[in-house]
C-alpha cells in the first residue's frame, strides 16, 4: 500500500521525473523542476509552514502527485493566503489511494480557500461531491471576442474543406468591416497611454492602495505579486499592458497566449483586468492596446471574460463580438468563509487556481 509524504525540497527531482513520465505528458523534467521553483520557491505567498503538495509512494517509488500553490488574497479587507490545487497524478496501481492527495490538501486548507480551475470531467464529479461550488461570478457567463484574423477563425469553426475556404477567404474581408464599425468608438481620440510592461513598479502599488476596497474578496495585486506571476517563471511569461494618465496608473490588464489545439489558433486570454473607476475609458484603452498587440503577434483572436457585472457593462457598450461560455471553476471554503463571498463583494479573475501557473 502507497504510502503519503508532503512533497520537501529533496524531492523535486523524483517528482519531477514522474510527471515528466506520466502517460501522455508532454513536458520535460526540467520544465517541471522550472514550474516547481516558481510555484513554491519563488513565490511571494509560500512561507515556512505551507506545504507544497504531497506524494504517494510504494517500495520509495512515487506513484501519486498533487501540487498545492498559495497565493495572495484578501478577504473581507484582510490578507489571506488560500491554495490552489494544480497536477494531479496518480497510476493506476494506486487509483484506490488517490483520494488521501485530496484529503490532505482539504485539511491544510481548512482555515482558507481551495480553487480548482482546471478541472476534467472526471474530477469535476468529485469535487460536486466534495461540496466544491462554482467561484461566485455573473448569473451566466459571457466573454468579449475581437477577431484579428477572419479567415482562420471562420475556418477552425467550420472544418477546411474547399466551400468553407472558398466562403472564409470571400466573406472575411466583410466581416473584418462589420468587426471595424462596431468598433469605431476605439477609434477616438483616447487622452491615456498604454504601455507594455515588462516589469511592475511603484505605479502598481500606489493603483492597489487607492483601489483595493473597491472589492473586500479579491486577489492581492502588488507590485511584488505581479511581477511573480507575470515574469518570473520564463515558460509562463505573460504579456501585461498599463494605462497611464501622465505618469499615474489607472489600470492594467494581464494576457495569455495559448494555442488552441482544438481550433488551430493563436489566442489572447484576458486574465485580470483591474481599473481605478476614476478613469472613465481605461478599458476601452486597454482593449484597443490589446487589439494591436495582436495584430503584431500573429495572434487570431482575443477575448475578454466578463469577469463581473461592472466589467459587463463597460465591455458591452465597445461594441466587441460577444459568445456564452461555461466556466468550469470551484472553490471550497468553511460555511463562514464561504457565506462572506458575493459576486456584487468578490471579484474573481483568471488567476484563481492554477491558470497560467501550470
Amino acid at each position: 500500500m502507497a504510502e503519503l509524504f508532503t512533497v520537501t525540497p529533496a524531492d523535486y527531482h523524483a517528482a519531477a521525473s514522474f510527471l515528466a513520465g506520466f502517460q501522455t505528458e508532454t513536458e520535460s523534467q526540467a520544465l517541471w523542476l522550472s514550474h516547481f521553483q516558481f510555484w513554491w520557491d519563488d513565490n511571494p505567498a509560500f512561507s515556512n509552514g505551507v506545504e507544497r503538495g504531497w506524494l504517494l509512494r510504494e517500495e520509495g517509488q512515487i506513484v501519486g502527485f498533487l501540487g498545492s500553490i498559495p497565493t495572495c488574497f484578501q478577504l473581507g479587507g484582510q490578507s489571506l493566503t488560500v491554495f490552489n490545487s494544480t497536477t494531479w497524478r496518480v497510476l493506476p496501481q494506486a487509483r484506490q489511494q488517490s483520494m488521501n492527495l485530496l484529503s490532505r490538501l482539504l485539511s491544510a486548507a481548512k482555515h482558507s480557500i481551495v480553487f480548482n480551475t482546471t478541472p476534467n470531467e472526471e474530477v469535476t464529479k468529485i469535487l460536486k461531491a466534495l461540496k466544491f461550488h462554482p467561484i461566485p461570478g455573473l448569473a451566466e457567463d459571457h466573454r468579449s471576442i475581437a477577431i484579428i484574423n477572419f479567415e482562420k477563425v471562420f475556418l477552425s469553426k467550420l472544418g477546411r474543406r474547399l466551400p468553407w475556404k472558398i466562403l472564409a477567404k470571400t466573406s472575411g474581408p466583410l466581416l473584418h468591416l462589420l468587426q471595424q464599425f462596431r468598433l469605431r468608438n476605439l477609434a477616438n481620440s483616447n487622452p491615456l497611454r498604454v504601455q507594455q510592461i515588462t516589469q511592475a513598479d511603484t505605479t502598481f502599488d500606489q493603483l492597489w492602495l487607492r483601489t483595493r476596497d473597491l472589492y473586500p474578496n479579491t486577489n492581492l495585486r502588488t507590485a511584488d505579486i505581479i511581477n511573480w506571476y507575470c515574469f518570473k517563471n520564463k515558460n509562463l511569461e505573460k504579456t501585461a499592458l498599463g494605462c497611464y494618465k501622465n505618469d499615474q496608473l489607472f489600470g492594467y490588464a494581464l494576457f495569455e497566449t495559448k494555442f488552441s489545439n482544438r481550433h488551430q489558433l493563436n489566442i489572447l486570454e484576458c486574465l485580470d483586468l483591474w481599473i481605478d473607476p476614476a478613469e472613465s475609458r481605461v478599458v476601452e484603452a486597454l482593449v484597443e492596446a490589446a487589439l494591436n498587440y495582436a495584430r503584431k503577434h500573429a495572434i487570431e483572436l482575443v477575448s475578454f471574460p466578463h469577469f463581473n457585472t461592472p466589467l459587463d457593462q463597460y465591455l458591452s457598450r465597445l461594441g466587441l463580438f460577444q459568445t456564452k461560455f461555461e466556466r468550469n471553476e470551484y472553490l471550497k471554503a468553511s460555511p463562514q468563509l464561504a457565506r462572506q463571498l458575493t459576486p456584487e463583494n468578490s471579484y474573481f479573475v483568471g488567476l484563481q487556481g492554477d491558470t497560467g501557473l501550470a
